[in-house]
C-alpha cells in the first residue's frame, strides 16, 4: 500500500487558473507541482508567486528518463489500444511543448502537428495532445511518488482512461459490471470563500500546521484505500463505520488549526477518484452506482465508467499513486446531476 500522499503534481495546464484553488490546495498538501517547459513563464499571479517563493509551489524540469518511460508506455498504449476513443479523434487544436516529448516520439507528433511555432509549441488535434499530457503526468507522478491534482473537471473525468490503462470499452455505463471507476466526494473539509484570506496566512498555515495537515491526509488515504480494496458489503459498511470517527476528528482538528475557517461560509468540494468494486455500492443501499449515494452526512460516492475487466485492476501492480484529486471552488453538490456529470463527460471521450 503506497504511503499518503504528501504533495501533488497539477494539471492539465501550467497556469493556475483561479489563486482561491491554490489555497484551498495548500491547506490539504505540503507542495503542489507543475511541469515547466526551462524556456516557458508561466503567467502567475502575484499569489502564485508568494506561495513559489515560500516553496510551497514547485516546477518539475523533465528528466530524460521522464520522457523515455513516457515514450516507451505511451507508444505502447496506443498501440494496444482495441479501438480509438471518440475524444481522440476530435477536432480542436492544443499545444504540446518540445520540452515535454521524448526525442523519439517527437517526429511522429511533429508529423500530425498543424503548425511548430519559433518558441518549440506543436500545435495539435487537442484531444490528442491532452491524452499525451494525461499519460505525461502519469508517469511523472508515479516517479516522483505524487498524486496528481486538479480544478478542470472535464479532464479530471477523462484521467482514468489513461491512469487505468484504457480498461474499458464503449459500454461504459454498465449497471451490472463487477467494478467501477468512481469518485469519493468530501464536502466539508475545505472552505469555498477563501478569496478574502490573504497568502500570507495560508503560506502561514501551510508551514506551521503540517501535523494536522497530514492527519487529515492520512485518514482520508487509509479510508478510501480500505474501501478500494473491499469486495464485500458488509466489510465496507464496517469500514465506514470505523473511519467515520477519526475522520471527524481529524476534520476537526485540522479546521481549528485555521483559524480562518468559517462554517457558515461553505464549503469546496474535494473528490478522490478510485476504482470500487460493485459490492461497495451496494452496502451503501444503491441499487444503481451512477446514482450519487451517501455514504455519511459528508461523504458522497458514484460511478464514471464500468471497467471492462475487473480480474485486470485486481493484478495490476501500482508503482504510482491510484489518487487523483479534484479541488472545486465553490460549489454545491446537486444530487443525482453531480454523478451524471462525470459520467457523461467520460462517455462523450469515448463514444461522442
Amino acid at each position: 500500500m503506497p504511503n499518503s500522499i504528501e504533495s501533488v503534481l497539477y494539471g492539465p495546464s501550467i497556469n493556475f487558473r483561479s489563486d482561491e484553488w491554490v489555497k484551498c490546495s495548500l491547506l490539504l498538501w505540503d507542495s503542489i507541482y507543475r511541469i515547466v517547459p526551462t524556456t516557458v513563464r508561466p503567467d502567475d499571479s502575484p499569489t502564485v508567486k508568494l506561495a513559489q517563493d515560500a516553496g510551497l509551489i514547485r516546477q518539475i524540469t523533465l528528466e530524460p528518463e521522464d520522457l523515455k518511460i513516457t515514450c516507451s508506455e505511451f507508444l505502447r498504449f496506443i498501440k494496444e489500444l482495441p479501438g480509438t476513443p471518440a475524444g481522440l479523434e476530435s477536432e480542436g487544436m492544443d499545444r504540446i511543448h518540445e520540452e515535454k516529448v521524448d526525442g523519439r516520439l517527437y517526429p511522429l507528433l511533429e508529423t500530425l502537428a498543424i503548425d511548430v511555432d519559433s518558441e518549440g509549441w506543436l500545435c495539435l488535434p487537442s484531444r490528442l495532445a491532452r491524452g499525451y499530457m494525461l499519460y505525461l503526468a502519469k508517469s511523472v507522478s508515479g516517479r516522483r511518488n505524487l498524486a496528481t491534482a486538479t480544478d478542470d473537471a472535464d479532464a479530471w473525468a477523462i484521467m482514468p482512461y489513461f491512469k487505468e490503462r484504457a480498461n474499458f470499452d464503449e459500454r461504459v455505463y454498465n449497471p451490472e459490471a463487477q467494478a467501477f471507476y468512481s469518485f469519493m466526494i468530501f464536502r466539508d473539509i475545505l472552505p469555498s470563500q477563501i478569496v478574502s484570506v490573504s497568502i500570507d496566512k495560508i503560506i502561514e498555515f501551510a508551514t506551521k500546521r503540517k501535523d494536522e495537515k497530514g492527519r487529515l491526509r492520512s485518514v482520508l488515504h487509509r479510508f478510501s484505500e480500505s474501501v478500494r480494496n473491499c469486495a464485500s458489503p458488509s466489510h465496507a459498511a464496517e469500514l465506514v463505520t470505523d473511519y467515520k470517527r477519526q475522520i471527524e476528528q481529524a476534520k476537526d482538528e485540522f479546521k481549528r488549526s485555521m483559524g480562518f475557517y468559517n462554517e457558515d461560509q461553505g464549503n469546496s468540494l474535494l473528490t478522490i477518484g478510485l476504482p470500487l468494486a460493485l459490492t461497495v455500492f451496494s452496502s451503501f443501499g444503491g441499487s444503481d452506482p451512477y446514482s450519487l449515494l451517501n455514504v455519511s452526512k459528508s461523504i458522497c460516492i458514484g460511478a464514471i465508467a464500468a471497467f471492462s475487466d475487473y480480474k485486470k485492476i485486481k493484478k495490476t501492480e501500482r508503482k504510482e499513486s491510484y489518487a487523483s484529486y479534484l479541488v472545486e471552488i465553490d460549489r454545491e453538490l446537486k444530487g443525482h446531476s453531480r454523478a451524471q456529470a462525470a459520467n457523461r463527460v467520460f462517455e462523450e471521450f469515448m463514444n461522442d
